[in-house]
């Protein structure tokens, strides 16, 4: 965390352009970036400017300042609920996984991040059959939703709300 401004900035700008169809970002190489409120001001300005890019911030810290920081540059912002694979195991992700259902069908919405291990792509392969209470919906369907709700509430855009895992909703046939 000691790149100076341009240095930060033109690096982002590279690795922001390098990716096609991106919809937001994550801070995942570690906490201490996220900590820094300055950078972190730095980095939401970037997203707001080069198009309203939303932050995911992965919570690695409860220091974080991300959210402050997403607030103040009016940046969609997200933090995860449950992390489901910070143990490589397959056993492990299960159970988290279904603390991410619990969570959401507790609070109406969860929100899980994991990394691309072979565990995890397995186990969410295995999973996604077995989704029959909730909804798992991408981040360009929630973000449209997340819009929806604030028109529909007079929400303030730039409050910080989380994605959504949606209950779904039965529906039965005479």
């Amino acid at each position: 965390t000691t790149m100076p401004h341009d240095i930060f900035v033109n690096t982002l700008r590279q690795a922001l352009t390098s990716v096609p169809y991106l919809s937001g970002v994550n801070n995942h190489m570690g906490s201490r970036l996220t900590q820094d409120l300055e950078r972190m001001r730095w980095l939401m300005t970037e997203l707001r400017t080069i198009g309203n890019l939303v932050y995911v911030d992965s919570r690695t810290t409860p220091m974080t300042v991300a959210q402050r920081a997403a607030s103040e540059a009016k940046v969609p912002f997200i933090a995860r609920d449950v992390f489901l694979d910070n143990r490589r195991d397959a056993a492990y992700i299960h159970t988290q996984i279904d603390a991410l259902i619990s969570h959401a069908l507790a609070n109406g919405e969860g929100i899980g991040i994991a990394h691309p291990h072979p565990e995890t792509i397995a186990v969410l392969i295995k999973r996604l059959t077995t989704l029959d209470r909730v909804r798992l919906v991408s981040l360009t369907a929630l973000l449209r939703s997340r819009d929806c709700d604030k028109s529909a509430n007079s929400r303030a855009y730039s409050k910080p709300q989380k994605l959504r895992l949606r209950q779904a909703q039965r529906t039965t046939t005479h």
